[in-house]
């Protein structure tokens, strides 16, 4: 394990995990931004929509979206041999709840398909982060989410596969857009903008990734991959 110190004093990175520990009044994902106190500030918006199993945050006029897209079975040479569309096929679960059963106030809902070719049941579920940050543990690795973030999490049941070298692949789909029904539209035109992917913070031997999708760098969404 190898820590970096990131400027004079932001924060901590671990190399091995790729997760970072601000301090001094610094946040984000690599502690390379000053946290805004101002109470004027626009703040996200969470949404889940129950009927699609689309999550999205808004944020000044910004819309980024995500939803699980399809299951892939693929054979040893990672060829596809299924593919199973999962877009706008998720039922909602009646385990769902607004605010129940946690002492963090969070809001979930859980969806959940069957598919009849592969034997196989998935589950889904969106938490939404309320009123204070929630501590993860996933893979060994601890994990910090802010109020209005989104947290995904997918189960996948007794997959019958075509053969025992296969593999499977969850597909995600996800973009980033303007946000229609807010009023800062004119100001934030940023659909005229290009997109731009930034991925040099990937590494192969690390357990936590990230993927910036940003359009201007005043406005950025980050998404964390653990792999």
């Amino acid at each position: 394990m190898i820590l970096i110190y990131i400027g004079l004093s932001n924060g901590i990175c671990n190399t091995d995990t790729g997760v970072c520990t601000c301090i001094n009044g610094y946040t984000g994902f690599n502690c390379n931004s000053k946290e805004n106190n101002n109470p004027d500030s626009p703040s996200s918006k969470p949404i889940i929509n129950e009927t699609t199993g689309e999550a999205s945050i808004s944020n000044d006029g910004l819309k980024y979206k995500i939803s699980i897209y399809s299951l892939v079975e693929l054979n040893f040479n990672g060829s596809t041999i299924n593919e199973f569309i999962l877009s706008n096929k998720w039922n909602k679960s009646n385990n769902s709840n607004n605010n129940n059963n946690n002492n963090n106030n969070n809001r979930f809902v859980t969806f959940s398909q069957y598919i009849s070719n592969a034997s196989c049941t998935i589950e889904y579920s969106i938490e939404e982060v309320i009123g204070i940050t929630k501590d993860y543990t996933f893979a060994g690795i601890s994990l910090t989410l802010s109020p209005g973030s989104l947290k995904l999490t997918v189960s996948i049941q007794n997959y019958t596969y075509q053969s025992t070298l296969n593999s499977i692949q969850l597909r995600i789909k996800s973009s980033l857009g303007n946000d229609f029904r807010s009023s800062n539209l004119d100001d934030n035109d940023c659909n005229s903008k290009k997109l731009d992917i930034d991925t040099n913070n990937f590494k192969n031997d690390q357990a936590l990734n990230y993927l910036m999708i940003s359009k201007i760098q005043k406005h950025s969404m980050v998404d964390s991959l653990i792999k």
